[in-house]
């Protein structure tokens, strides 16, 4: 709230001249308040631009897209903790098959070793003899069966050997895929919460981007009371220049019915031509002012509003910072800046989970590392464009401030010309032509002093929304 007052003050400094100058406008309606309302009034009837609500509905639809981005977070955590759970199983299997391998091996060692040992004891068989030819035959036959009933139980153990062999060489391959499905399952959590942060940082925003609409929404409500005034100052101005001609018009027309006769009627004739351009000028001046206190009515709350335009008689406030510090209030607050420092640090972030996860030469780390140079670029090059359009603003309101110390220095001159000229014709010193010729000048000048005036009032509230760090669409 202290930002939008902070802006107000070159807004609403001079309401209290919207009720001393004149009644209320008769132009637009204007019949639901008794009481004509300034542009500090009026200000507080401002109703919210569309774009607020229009952000306010971004918000939800950032809200909708943030859940659903951690839910899909919480999925892939999940996915990635079946996939370690599953590579830890893995390890836990290459451990039990080699025990198996070794323990077959071992065993096919230990029915080899008795395979050879039975086979000796055939070799150290006696010679056979008549009488031991049966006992011996009988011996072999125990001693091949035996041999035979080894063999194939090392055979099986042979087969088993191989089976665990060809198991456990197939686990690093096992290993491997999952480990590139890891990483891939990784580049995408990253990615993921690099889209949540940036939704965050934008949400947070959007609260400062809101007051900035509306701030901003008061700046053009400035504007646009400000192009009523001076519409009305021309319409007034018309109306003036057109009576002083049909006055001329009138003693023309009575010069030619003198037997003198000191003009012409062809020179009549040109006079009311000019003036029936004038009328024409004048309604259109009206209908522009009328058009342009619609489009002010057009932002309030209350259509109907009974709207005071009046320039205020001057400005007392100053420019009371400088530049440097000007720069900075506006680099400090600008939403601009915000986003740049929220984007570059998320890529900050991103880059050392890409490292963690993948390495620095991986392509995607190199791919995120030149977007962050292009960001960081991008902000350097912001920084010193802004800085010299604040500059360029800044001088700017130096030189409204030298045409307003100007302008409001003749106006002591025109009012004390104002007073002697009233005093003058109310005497029947002039006459009533001299008197509206004159009364034409000052209004030209005063035209020229209101212009100062608003163009100050215009300049200060733009410096206020700069400290405030909003920039006007240039």
């Amino acid at each position: 709230m202290k930002k939008t007052i902070a802006v107000l003050i070159a807004l609403t400094f001079f309401a209290g001249f919207s009720h001393s100058a004149k009644a209320a406008s008769n132009i637009g309606d204007s019949d639901t308040y008794d009481k004509p309302l300034g542009l500090g009034e009026i200000s507080e009837l401002l109703e919210d631009p569309a774009s607020v609500a229009v952000m306010r509905s971004e918000d939800v639809l950032f809200g909708a897209q943030e859940d659903e981005y951690r839910s899909q977070l919480r999925d892939l955590d999940q996915q990635i903790d079946r996939y370690y759970e599953t590579m830890h199983s893995l390890g836990e299997q290459g451990v039990y098959l080699a025990s198996q391998r070794d323990s077959a091996d071992a065993q096919v060692n230990a029915y080899t070793r008795q395979i050879s040992l039975l086979e000796s004891q055939l070799l150290d068989l006696p010679e056979e003899t008549q009488e031991n030819a049966e006992i011996l035959a009988e011996i072999r036959k125990e001693i091949s069966l035996q041999i035979s009933a080894y063999a194939d139980a090392r055979q099986s153990l042979v087969e088993q050997y191989d089976y665990f062999n060809r198991q456990m060489q197939a686990i690093p391959g096992q290993r491997s895929d999952y480990e590139l499905q890891l990483t891939s399952l990784e580049t995408q959590r990253i990615a993921l919460d690099g889209q949540i942060r940036t939704l965050a940082d934008a949400r947070a925003l959007l609260a400062s981007r809101i007051e900035n609409e509306r701030i901003t929404a008061l700046h053009s409500l400035q504007l646009s009371y400000y192009n009523v005034c001076q519409a009305q100052e021309r319409v007034e101005f018309l109306e003036l220049q057109l009576e002083l001609l049909e006055m001329e018009i009138r003693i023309e027309s009575v010069k030619l019915s003198l037997p003198a006769q000191e003009t012409t009627q062809a020179a009549i004739n040109a006079m009311e031509v000019s003036s029936i351009a004038l009328q024409d000028q004048l309604e259109a001046a009206k209908a522009q002012a009328q058009l342009l206190a619609g489009s002010v009515s057009g932002l309030l709350t209350n259509k109907a509003a009974n709207i005071s335009f009046v320039t205020p008689k001057g400005i007392d406030v100053s420019l009371r910072t400088n530049l440097e510090d000007l720069t900075e209030c506006f680099l400090a607050n600008s939403i601009t800046m915000k986003e740049y420092d929220a984007r570059i640090a998320n890529l900050e972030t991103l880059l050392g989970e890409l490292r963690t996860a993948l390495g620095s030469s991986s392509a995607l780390y190199k791919l995120r590392q030149a977007e962050y140079d292009y960001i960081c670029a991008q902000r350097s090059e912001y920084v010193t464009n802004l800085s010299l359009y604040i500059a360029a603003r800044y001088i700017a309101y130096y030189t409204v401030e030298q045409n307003y110390q100007t302008a409001v220095a003749s106006i002591q001159t025109s009012n004390l010309r104002i007073s002697v000229l009233n005093a003058q014709h109310s005497v029947g010193n002039i006459s009533d032509y001299d008197f509206l010729s004159e009364q034409l000048m000052l209004r030209r000048s005063m035209a020229d002093v209101s212009a100062a005036i608003i163009s100050k009032a215009n300049v200060l509230a733009e410096i206020a929304l700069l400290e405030n760090g909003i920039l006007l669409e240039r």
